[in-house]
């Protein structure tokens, strides 16, 4: 600990100026009862700088003990597969890699991660599907008819409020709702492809929604779609 002879106050033994008189200070004008404070040299020091949280690589940790809770989770399920409720794990895997992950560790938008949802949900509950028949020869097909169909809506509204909202500000929202218009379009297109009798009025309103909402927006923002289609394509 240095001291100051002008000010009569201790100086932190890293300056080699007074804080308050701005006088020289060397090693030595130590103060002489100095030995009596020893704790003094601790209790002037610098605040501590948190160190920052690397967001990515935390997201990473998480979406890779989400996998191996899954694999965990099907390898414990083989002994015994009466019913695989391992199935519902992998969903939860699914969701926390691709859509919760991505958002709130990436800082992924919303209106990027509404088609991700869409895909990942899908998939992931036509997987389950296919597994409580007992393989997928023999499907229930309740995902297909009603839960994949809704789920798809949900997302086609979601965009649609998006759109009418921060449309003018946020032009890549048109993006999305296109892709997800095309998503939409799929389990229509698949039950009408199989043999099976489907139950297909959720699908069919998820279908014709998804033309209306792409009509709609090509021909409300016509100027603004040719233009983003432009610049995404190069055309």
């Amino acid at each position: 600990m240095k001291y100051c002879k002008n000010c009569n106050v201790n100086v932190h033994k890293e300056l080699d100026n007074c804080p308050i008189c701005g006088s020289y200070v060397d090693q030595n004008t130590q103060q002489t009862v100095y030995e009596h404070y020893p704790e003094m040299e601790d209790a002037v020091g610098y605040p501590k700088i948190k160190e920052k949280i690397d967001e990515k690589k935390a997201g990473r940790k998480i979406s890779l003990f989400a996998v191996l809770v899954s694999l965990l989770s099907v390898a414990i399920n083989l002994y015994d597969t009466t019913y695989l409720w391992c199935a519902w794990v992998g969903l939860g895997g699914v969701w926390i890699v691709f859509c919760i992950v991505p958002h709130i560790f990436y800082k992924k938008k919303i209106y990027v991660q509404l088609p991700t949802y869409a895909i990942a949900t899908s998939l992931s509950l036509l997987l389950i599907d296919g597994f409580d028949g007992h393989g997928f020869n023999h499907v229930i097909g309740w995902s297909l008819e009603y839960v994949i169909p809704f789920v798809l809506l949900g997302c086609l509204i979601a965009l649609d409020f998006l759109i009418i909202f921060k449309g003018k500000k946020e032009k890549t929202h048109l993006m999305a709702m296109y892709f997800t218009c095309v998503i939409s379009l799929i389990p229509q297109i698949v039950i009408w492809l199989t043999p099976i009798e489907w139950a297909t009025w959720a699908s069919f309103t998820l279908f014709l929604t998804a033309i209306a909402n792409a009509l709609a927006i090509t021909i409300v923002l016509y100027e603004t779609v040719k233009a983003e289609f432009g610049k995404k394509f190069n055309l």
